[in-house]
């Protein structure tokens, strides 16, 4: 049976590693095969699509450090900073709320228990 795969094109191929996921576009990044189709800057915009945990493992690969600029670098690590942090902020602000809520339940539950007791009386 013969090979009749097709090799994709460089615009083929930056569209599909656009529609995966953050950890299989890292993984992507690594493979020497399709790193070396890609320019620095097509590298840079395809580490740009990564989660923020990604984008610090990205920074750490040598095959993609060598392909970036050290400002290029810099600004990735800072914005997946800010966008770590940003989460952290949600993610407490979302327990704070939950805190609350359950306070409030609390508070109407211990009220009704008093009704109740005085209304037994």
């Amino acid at each position: 049976m013969q090979d009749n795969q097709e090799e994709l094109t460089k615009d083929e191929l930056l569209e599909c590693l656009l529609l995966i996921s953050s950890e299989d576009l890292l993984e992507a990044l690594q493979d020497p095969t399709i790193s070396y189709r890609l320019s620095d800057d097509e590298i840079l915009e395809l580490v740009i699509e990564l989660e923020a945990e990604d984008i610090l493992q990205a920074v750490q690969i040598p095959i993609i450090v060598q392909r970036l600029n050290t400002e290029d670098i810099a600004t990735l690590i800072t914005q997946a900073q800010y966008e770590q942090k940003e989460e952290m902020r949600q993610v407490q602000q979302s327990l704070q709320s939950k805190a609350q809520d359950q306070d409030a339940c609390i508070i109407l539950f211990s009220i009704i228990i008093i009704i109740l007791f005085l209304l037994i009386l």
